[in-house]
């Protein structure tokens, strides 16, 4: 059939209040919806580790590790849970891990582990989600040194998980 088609000339052919025309894989038949209007694809697993070697960390400042960004064709980034390696007390301060979320307006959002006793576990609880409809495009492993030297240490993993919608 070429052209276009007039919904409106088409009939009920069976179909239910509510129901979809979807293909069967040999004629289009009605059917009952997939679902909550939302995004047509599922959301995608977004699982993100890094474990740094030995490394010298400068005095007074804030490092990316790595960072990290959606697939081509996902926009956003949505947290479900994150561990950071626990703080390390050096040369009169400390180097505290974080998690920098990256927000589509290119603002961020620091989030730090000052503890020195463990690794700290966090979830989507700690974020600020619709930050003014915001959505987040990226995240980075951070080091935020507050020393005034360098501090050379082994930290531990970072991990992520969350999903790319």
């Amino acid at each position: 059939m070429a052209g276009k088609l007039n919904v409106k000339q088409l009939a009920a052919s069976g179909a239910s209040l509510n129901q979809v025309l979807t293909w069967n894989g040999s004629s289009w038949v009605p059917a009952n919806s997939g679902g909550g209007g939302g995004s047509a694809r599922p959301a995608l697993c977004f699982s993100k580790s890094h474990d740094p070697d030995q490394a010298s960390y400068s005095g007074s400042t804030t490092q990316v590790l790595i960072q990290y960004g959606t697939a081509s064709t996902y926009q956003s980034i949505s947290p479900i849970w994150w561990r950071l390696p626990a703080a390390v007390t050096g040369s009169g301060g400390q180097l505290n891990p974080g998690l920098r979320l990256y927000w589509s307006d290119a603002s961020t959002t620091d989030l730090l582990n000052t503890q020195t006793s463990g690794s700290l576990t966090s979830d989507r609880s700690e974020v600020r989600f619709n930050k003014d409809g915001l959505r987040i495009a990226q995240i980075a492993f951070i080091v935020q040194n507050t020393s005034g030297q360098g501090i050379n240490t082994n930290l531990g993993e970072f991990i992520f998980e969350g999903e790319q919608t």
